[in-house]
């Protein structure tokens, strides 16, 4: 298991995760990163432009490297194409 941290970018900056949380793998960080964007994209039309068309999570490793970066809109295409 390795820890894994979710930044969100907003739209006007990022949150930072202090926390993180223990994923098996890449794999396993980028479907949790899916469902939380699912859960943002429940209120798409309620966001701000800016929030609808930059927001993003930076899914970093405990060394600090990025290792995915997950935009929200992946989210939205994958409601789009169910």
């Amino acid at each position: 298991m390795a820890r894994y941290f979710f930044h969100y970018w907003n739209g006007i900056g990022l949150e930072e995760d202090n926390e993180g949380l223990d994923m098996a793998d890449v794999a396993a960080a980028h479907a949790k990163a899916l469902n939380m964007a699912n859960e943002i994209v429940k209120y798409w039309d309620e966001l701000p432009p800016q929030t609808r068309q930059d927001s993003a999570f930076e899914i970093v490793d405990e060394a600090g490297h990025i290792v995915l970066f997950v935009p929200i809109s992946e989210a939205k295409k994958g409601i789009h194409s169910r």
